[in-house]
């Protein structure tokens, strides 16, 4: 299968430029020919939860094969983020973070990042002391 490279480009170009309803077309374009897309799909969450669409967020994290796997938890951590307790999903942030430190050096998690702008960033330091470079 070809994968939608281009796709998952332009899904990248209009998150990072706070596009969100084009945003998530996209990284949904790169899941429908790509099931196992995790990364797509978990941007596609952050996109619709972003834009107040909380059920079609909810449905595609419905759809992780594996909810325990990392984008599933980055997913949860921005539901998490978005309708329940700020700490706890911070604290969700920090074990991704200390589980997957890729994902707080290439960006994923990142205190600049827009979608994760309601994370206690103190609470976060506090406990990542030591263990991020």
């Amino acid at each position: 299968m070809n994968w939608p490279f281009a796709d998952f480009a332009k899904a990248k170009q209009q998150f990072a430029a706070v596009h969100y309803p084009e945003a998530a077309k996209f990284f949904e374009q790169v899941v429908g020919l790509d099931p196992a897309a995790d990364m797509s799909r978990a941007y596609a969450i952050a996109c619709y939860w972003e834009t107040r669409d909380t059920n079609r967020a909810v449905s595609l994290s419905k759809q992780f094969k594996d909810p325990s796997a990392r984008w599933a938890q980055w997913a949860d951590a921005k539901a998490e983020i978005e309708t329940g307790d700020t700490n706890k999903a911070t604290l969700k942030l920090v074990n991704l973070t200390t589980n997957y430190p890729d994902l707080w050096t290439e960006g994923f998690i990142s205190a600049g990042s827009h979608v994760w702008r309601n994370a206690n960033w103190q609470l976060f330091k506090e406990r990542t002391a030591g263990i991020l470079p």
